[in-house]
């Protein structure tokens, strides 16, 4: 693999925190443009793409921050024994729930303070997120972690042992492309899905199932990470995505029902108006002959 992306005498670019870095400004470049749109739009939002810029550079600092602390929770016994390896953020050691939870806690107090509607502002992070958490799957390809069991399959990779640069795994599974592929279409589905009407708060809990999903088939093939049976034959990582998956879709139920009951209200007051007005012109002639 390509650990380091550029070498400049001493100085070496991580081929990780590089595409991190890439995938963050594509995302946040294209969360801006919906800020943008929706505001020159009918119907936008309050949201301008300057409170989306500079909430995010504050929501990613967050999220290095509350991703590594869940990575060392979960990993606890190995930074226990090492505890200096808390600060070599080069060997890895990023959870994205961790990096989500952070952000959303951040987003969410940001969106109070100034008065936003975090529904809506969490519905033009969640594509920009998509895509940048394809950048950073390709990342993980070109770092060697996060790869999958071994397989026979043509498209099988061998990747470096951590610590044993000259030795290389048996074919494994490029678990970090499926990874990127299948985030990388969650974002084309989800910028469709973004710019038609749609009800505030849909996008990101769509974004949740989609994530869900995904997550909980890829744990099959994972090597690493918390592996762990953890209930009825599956991983910790796997229940928890269960769980998180059912909540987000009766919650995507609940708004799309919820739009269809006040359109099907709105339509009965439209009906009840017209019928009014109706009976009112057929009553008048006849008030008139009467008088």
């Amino acid at each position: 693999m390509f650990p380091n992306l550029i070498t400049i005498g001493q100085v070496h670019v991580q081929s990780h925190g590089a595409l991190i870095l890439i995938g963050f400004l594509l995302g946040l470049c294209h969360a801006c443009s919906l800020a943008r749109r929706a505001c020159h739009s009918e119907v936008g939002v309050s949201i301008s793409p300057c409170h989306v810029w500079r909430a995010a550079w504050n929501a990613m600092f967050w999220a290095l921050i509350s991703s590594r602390m869940l990575h060392m929770m979960i990993h606890y016994p190995a930074y226990a024994m090492a505890p200096r390896r808390i600060l070599q953020l080069t060997d890895g050691g990023m959870s994205f729930f961790g990096a989500a939870a952070g952000a959303g806690i951040f987003l969410f107090c940001y969106c109070r303070r100034h008065q936003l509607p975090p529904a809506q502002f969490a519905d033009l992070c969640a594509p920009g997120l998509a895509l940048a958490y394809a950048f950073a799957r390709v990342g993980c390809f070109l770092a060697g972690c996060c790869h999958g069991w071994a397989c026979n399959l043509w498209w099988a990779v061998r990747f470096h042992i951590h610590g044993s640069p000259n030795d290389l795994t048996p074919p494994s599974h490029p678990t970090q492309l499926y990874a990127a592929v299948a985030s990388f279409l969650f974002f084309l589905v989800l910028d469709r899905y973004s710019r038609v009407p749609h009800p505030a708060g849909s996008v990101l809990l769509r974004y949740i199932t989609y994530y869900c999903s995904y997550r909980f088939v890829i744990e099959f093939f994972l090597v690493g990470g918390p592996a762990d049976v953890f209930a009825w034959g599956l991983k910790g990582t796997q229940v928890f995505c269960l769980a998180l998956f059912t909540i987000a879709l009766v919650l995507d139920w609940r708004l799309s029902a919820n739009v269809q009951s006040n359109k099907l209200h709105r339509a009965s007051q439209l009906n009840h108006r017209l019928v009014g007005k109706w009976s009112a012109r057929q009553t008048g002639p006849e008030r008139k002959k009467d008088v």
